[in-house]
């Protein structure tokens, strides 16, 4: 994504503002209450962001919500701004995007002298935080709208650069309804930082999270100091030559938790000096007042034979609700495992079976999947009792429901989802992706109808109610099991 390096922690991000008059609009629009005298603040850019800096860090450990809710802001601000300028070829869409937009770029060219700007206003950060400013200064006008639709694009862009960075992923019971999560946070910095600083000695370590609440998720950015070592840097010596040379490291750690309440998750980016599933521990623990769910999985390949007949119909089927809605379930997919009857097996003779090669058989909400079966698969040459089932789909149309005078009606639209159930999986497919309540619940209802909560690992170790099918003769009728269960 980036031609630049991302400037990973907050001073280098407030340092990236090189105008100082678009740093102060920056600032006192986006956190209006920080307590700042900005005629008195140095001329030099370093030592400007590094006072602005410890303001915002002020600013965080205040109780007043209003003050944290404004250092959020201005938090996420300063992350997209330093996002975009990560790669310098956003300059150039940025300029063309203001050119085609008369309102904005008349603004623009009357703002060189109001803000400072530089000259050519090649710096990309620059152009990103004015484009932040007239957005929120001319909210009213077509300049403000112009820039507005601009930041929009901007935020989606920088929101896609840390989508792509990877996550790791956390189930987490169900957290306390009660539990105060902003006092969570709070502990949740300190034990984080005081684990870090304790595993590498460190004196001074400092840790900050700003949360911002999105449509599906909250999300939490951590950013914390860099520790205390050298690392190799490219410098210029007194003739302008460059050279490596160890510096202390100057990037901090920068990674963000997402946490999705409807689905008991959290995401969580790769740190550099913690593993990901310690900071979910921490996390699960103070900000949720829960723990993380390591539950091994569990084996389904038991029930999954109810699928050998349509007989399976009787269980697999809707919640009543939805049949009174008129919603769909079918089998759109049987992966089965046959075992064959030898031809050379005697009239008198017990039968002998022989290996089939797993098929997959298909229907859909037209098609009966067990007429496939019954098309392709001879009874007296592959006994249906003798077939293991080895993965299912099943198909759901929902369609969506409004509350009208208190009960559920079904709209026009509806859409299909897919319920795979295989030895060791009951995946409703994309459910990460659905939000909706009420459908999640209906997915939580029909594996409990099913009978799908599946055997824990020790359950099926013990469990004597799998599928014989082997091949060589044994007690039972029958003989082995062909595919390796006892």
């Amino acid at each position: 994504m980036a031609k630049k390096v991302i400037a990973a922690n907050l001073l280098d991000m407030i340092e990236l503002i090189t105008s100082r008059k678009l740093q102060e609009a920056v600032f006192t629009q986006n956190a209006p209450n920080m307590n700042v005298n900005w005629d008195r603040l140095p001329k030099n850019n370093r030592r400007r962001a590094q006072i602005l800096h410890d303001e915002m860090e002020n600013l965080v450990s205040r109780r007043n919500k209003t003050l944290r809710d404004q250092h959020s802001k201005l938090f996420r601000t300063l992350n997209t701004i330093a996002l975009v300028n990560a790669d310098s070829t956003n300059t150039a869409e940025i300029e063309n995007r203001i050119k085609n937009l008369p309102a904005l770029n008349r603004y623009l060219q009357d703002s060189f002298t109001r803000y400072d700007l530089p000259a050519g206003h090649s710096k990309t950060a620059n152009l990103v935080a004015f484009i932040n400013v007239v957005m929120l200064s001319e909210k009213e006008t077509n300049a403000g709208k112009d820039a507005k639709s601009i930041w929009d694009d901007l935020v989606a862009s920088a929101t896609a650069a840390l989508d792509a960075i990877k996550h790791d992923s956390f189930k987490v019971f169900p957290p306390k309804s009660d539990y105060n999560r902003t006092d969570g946070l709070q502990s949740f910095e300190e034990v984080l930082r005081f684990t870090v600083s304790t595993k590498f000695h460190e004196r001074e370590y400092l840790v900050m999270v700003a949360c911002e609440n999105l449509e599906t998720h909250v999300r939490y950015l951590v950013k914390t100091t860099p520790l205390d070592h050298d690392v190799s840097k490219v410098v210029r010596d007194r003739s302008g030559k460059r050279r490596f040379e160890n510096r202390p490291d100057d990037n901090a750690e920068a990674f963000e938790i997402r946490y999705f309440e409807s689905h008991n998750r959290l995401e969580i980016s790769r740190p550099r000096i913690i593993e990901t599933k310690d900071v979910a521990n921490m996390f699960a623990q103070h900000v949720l007042g829960t723990k993380l769910d390591d539950r091994p999985k569990r084996y389904y390949d038991d029930p999954l034979q109810i699928f050998k007949s349509r007989e399976c119909l009787k269980t697999i089927k809707l919640p009543k609700e939805n049949v009174t809605e008129d919603d769909r379930l079918w089998i759109q997919e049987i992966k089965l495992a046959p075992v064959q009857v030898s031809e050379d097996a005697g009239t008198d003779a017990e039968p002998r079976f022989i290996r089939h090669t797993p098929t997959t058989y298909t229907g859909d909400e037209n098609h009966f999947v067990f007429t496939e079966m019954d098309n392709l698969l001879d009874p007296n040459k592959f006994p249906r009792e003798r077939c293991k089932i080895l993965r299912v789909e099943v198909a759901l149309r929902l369609f969506k429901a409004r509350q009208i005078n208190g009960t559920l009606q079904a709209e026009t639209t509806s859409k299909t989802y897919v319920v795979r159930i295989s030895e060791r999986h009951f995946t409703v497919l994309n459910k990460n992706k659905v939000h909706d309540h009420r459908l999640l619940s209906i997915f939580e209802q029909i594996q409990t109808d099913w009978g799908f909560e599946g055997l824990t690992p020790e359950e099926h170790k013990t469990s004597r109610g799998q599928v014989s099918v082997k091949g060589e003769r044994s007690e039972d009728k029958y003989g082995d099991d062909l595919f390796g269960n006892i």
